[in-house]
């Protein structure tokens, strides 16, 4: 019976030390798969910014322009408040 827990013991050991071993296997795997992710989405964005900036053309390096909108002068009847008829109605 010794033999036998002994074996017993001695597989489970095994058992613990091949998961740790494929445990850091997996996560180096898994690494390195994030960091060619990273690299090739580096190298995606450098190449779109410089598509969008020969399309675009050279930029304008001012704010941009406010429209002058409309204007109303104070005799332009809609320049004026609206005035309620006596009792509230209009």
């Amino acid at each position: 019976m010794t033999d036998d827990r002994e074996r017993k013991a001695a597989e489970a050991k095994f058992k613990k030390s091949e998961r740790a071993t494929e445990g850091a296997k997996a996560m180096s795997e898994y690494n390195a798969e994030r960091q060619a992710e990273r690299a090739k989405t580096v190298r995606l964005k450098a190449l779109r910014e410089a598509k969008e900036a020969a399309e675009s053309g050279p930029r304008r390096s001012g704010a941009p322009s406010k429209s002058p909108g409309l204007t109303l002068s104070p005799d332009d009847p809609l320049a004026k408040p609206h005035k309620k008829a006596p009792g509230g109605k209009k």
